[in-house]
């Protein structure tokens, strides 16, 4: 087996779901007009991914508690009035898988290897975000265990 990398730890986040926000246009304040909505609504967003395409087409996906989605569904009107998408998908049964650091920078295999190992081991990622010393996965919550079991077998995670 190959050496394993050292990491400051894993964290997992499940009872979530994730609202995925198709084709909005390439506006100035698109996303400020659905975090205000959500806001005002007191829904808490935990993980947020955006890009825009050269074509001018965007895509935003949001994961939140279980308990927001309903609330999230009863706001999609309000969503197509401000921003005009698409389409807006929801995705129950998501969770959160991250490994965090410190020192990312000075680490650059840790993403390919969080991800090529889900993938060797068929767990689909919808969802990547990042930070200086974390990556997170977004994954169906049925390949929890598996996923984590891949990780730790690739990365050396504090003893406690």
């Amino acid at each position: 087996m190959s050496e394993r990398i050292k990491i400051g730890g894993l964290f997992e986040r499940t009872n979530l779901c994730m609202i995925e926000i198709l084709g909005i246009k390439d506006e100035p304040g698109s996303a400020g007009h659905i975090f205000k909505l959500f806001s005002k609504h007191n829904i808490s967003i935990e993980f947020i991914t955006s890009s825009f395409s050269t074509t001018g087409g965007g895509s935003m996906s949001l994961g939140m508690s279980d308990e927001h989605c309903h609330k999230v569904e009863e706001l999609s009107f309000s969503i197509e009035e401000l921003i005009k998408p698409d389409k807006i998908v929801k995705r129950p049964a998501i969770a959160m898988l991250t490994v965090y650091g410190p020192h990312f920078a000075e680490k650059p295999r840790v993403a390919e290897i969080f991800c090529t190992e889900l993938g060797n081991n068929k767990v689909n990622i919808l969802g990547i975000s990042t930070s200086i010393n974390s990556i997170t996965c977004v994954i169906n919550k049925c390949d929890l265990f598996q996923a984590k079991e891949a990780i730790n077998l690739k990365f050396e995670l504090p003893e406690y």
